[in-house]
């Protein structure tokens, strides 16, 4: 399969967290196209979103990639009962986890002042019953910053974290999976072509690190790609808080009309 990034058939039989695969659920809803994948290449990818982030809302500005990992931790402990088990016989992995969680929250601040975050995102409990101590917990981290030099040492001493957590709650823990993104940068010449479409129409507008993850980032690694970002108010995202103006949004819907157009007709 050309121009692709993940392979089809590991992608369509990829379950979610309730055991549906994208398979079945897009010939549930008539997705389930018969033409190949990657079969038809496409000139180039734009994309009109919300920063996601409050610099341009703070700075009044209508229009404006980061290197981040990712990493899964896994504690393994015992199960037993809370009731009559001593403290000093507990091999409990939550509190491993919980554990790593302060440490990772902690190597976030080492690194704000940089832009730098760490994060931890989930974790998953078993068992996840009242009365139970329980015996595994796999805790899901992100971490982020504008220097990708930065990231792999974010990346080392996350895993270094690790051996405090688990030997305090006397338990084993081990990463079991991990992954990167934001490593192909934008093109070039489709960030130009929106400054020059920016010129002709006299739009203001800044340069702009996204700092989450887009189908654009992934986009990039097949096609030419650039974004277009709009600002939300008081850069909150993904929360019922969440909005946006209508009027500082146009501007960047009608910048993003005007760069297409105009690679279009090149």
């Amino acid at each position: 399969m050309a121009n692709s990034v993940y392979d089809l058939d590991d992608v369509l039989v990829a379950p979610d967290a309730d055991g549906h695969t994208f398979g079945a659920e897009f010939a549930r809803i008539g997705y389930a196209g018969r033409r190949e994948v990657g079969n038809r290449p496409f000139d180039s990818h734009s994309e009109l979103h919300i920063e996601q982030g409050p610099v341009l809302d703070a700075e009044n500005m209508d229009v404006g990639s980061y290197k981040l990992r990712g990493t899964v931790v896994g504690f393994f402990g015992e199960t037993a009962h809370v009731g009559p088990t001593p403290m000093a016989r507990r091999q409990n992995a939550l509190a491993g986890a919980a554990y790593l969680i302060a440490a990772v929250n902690d190597l976030g601040w080492k690194y704000a002042a940089e832009d730098g975050k760490s994060t931890t995102t989930m974790f998953d409990c078993h068992p996840d019953l009242f009365g139970l101590i329980p015996s595994s917990v796999r805790v899901t981290i992100d971490f982020r910053h504008p220097d990708p030099a930065t990231v792999e040492i974010l990346h080392g001493e996350v895993e270094a974290a690790i051996a405090e957590p688990a030997e305090r709650a006397r338990v084993t823990a081990e990463v079991v999976k991990s992954w990167t993104f934001g490593t192909v940068p934008f093109d070039d010449n489709c960030i130009r072509l929106l400054k020059d479409s920016a010129a002709d129409i006299g739009q203001p507008y800044r340069e702009i690190e996204s700092q989450a993850g887009h189908d654009a980032c992934s986009i990039s690694q097949v096609a030419p790609t650039a974004m277009t970002l709009t600002p939300c108010r008081g850069g909150i995202d993904h929360s019922v808080h969440e909005e946006i103006d209508l009027a500082k949004t146009l501007p960047g819907v009608n910048l993003l009309l005007n760069a297409v157009v105009r690679r279009a007709n090149r």
